[in-house]
């Protein structure tokens, strides 16, 4: 038994190395196909998200409309 804890102590590191190989890549890989399968689905489906123009701005962000307070609907709500 003394035998396979030699042979462990020495390949745990070198199994954690190869792991974290192994987890780096896939990890590249998924952020690479990942991000391109997206934007080939949004280029398919919705390509004004694509190609659409700022027209000055520095953000996609768009402004949220008809969600403002309503005295009437907090009253009921509490």
């Amino acid at each position: 038994m003394e035998i396979f804890r030699k042979i462990y102590r020495i390949l745990e590191p070198v199994v954690r190395k190869i792991q974290q190989g192994i987890a780096f890549v896939l990890l590249g890989l998924l952020y690479i196909f990942g991000f391109g399968f997206a934007w080939l689905l949004s280029w398919a489906f919705k390509r004004e998200m694509v190609r659409r123009d700022l027209s000055g701005r520095k953000s996609y962000w768009e402004e949220a409309r008809g969600y403002g307070p309503d005295p009437e609907k907090s009253l009921r709500q509490s």
